[in-house]
């Protein structure tokens, strides 16, 4: 194994354990749009159509994404 692969190996495996100390923290790592049987049981739990379902799912993970970028902000140094 030359030098270059080594390094790449050692990268991913930083990078694989940094993921799986995430996922043990319980950080889940989920799509950008619902599949439609992440739709379906959506609807089915709260007794809503696909669509509202889906629209929930997005708004979740948009109100994440600025509560995200608001901590940023606050953290960056001056």
């Amino acid at each position: 194994m030359n030098s270059k692969n080594k390094t790449f190996s050692t990268g991913l495996s930083r990078a694989l354990v940094e993921i799986q100390d995430l996922a043990d923290s319980g950080i889940k790592f989920v799509p950008e749009r619902p599949s439609p049987a992440m739709t379906q049981a959506g609807a089915l739990a709260g007794g809503i159509d696909e669509d509202k379902a889906a629209k929930i799912y997005r708004a979740m993970l948009e109100a994440e994404s600025l509560e995200d970028s608001h901590h940023a902000l606050k953290t960056r140094p001056n």
